[in-house]
């Protein structure tokens, strides 16, 4: 998915449905002020503690997403499990 400049990707209070992973651009977390770059997943901890998202995700700049249903992305986490550790 593409989202241009100042465009929310991820809103806090909304139901996680998706792990997103920046495929190109920057990404602002909104509480934090941390900025994500490419190869960057957000949306992680909400997803995982099975809660409603408590952070708010905006493009920085045009922004490409690769985005992964709940299910796939519990698929990948068990075939990887080094990367599931680092997470």
């Amino acid at each position: 998915m593409k989202f241009i400049q100042n465009t929310y990707i991820l809103t806090e209070k909304s139901r996680p449905q998706e792990v997103d992973m920046i495929f190109e651009g920057l990404v602002l977390n909104k509480l934090s002020n941390r900025v994500f770059t490419s190869g960057s997943l957000i949306g992680v901890t909400d997803m995982m503690k099975h809660r409603d998202r408590t952070e708010s995700y905006i493009a920085l700049s045009t922004v490409f997403i690769l985005s992964f249903d709940i299910e796939t992305f519990r698929e990948i986490m068990n075939m990887y499990p080094s990367i599931k550790r680092e997470i």
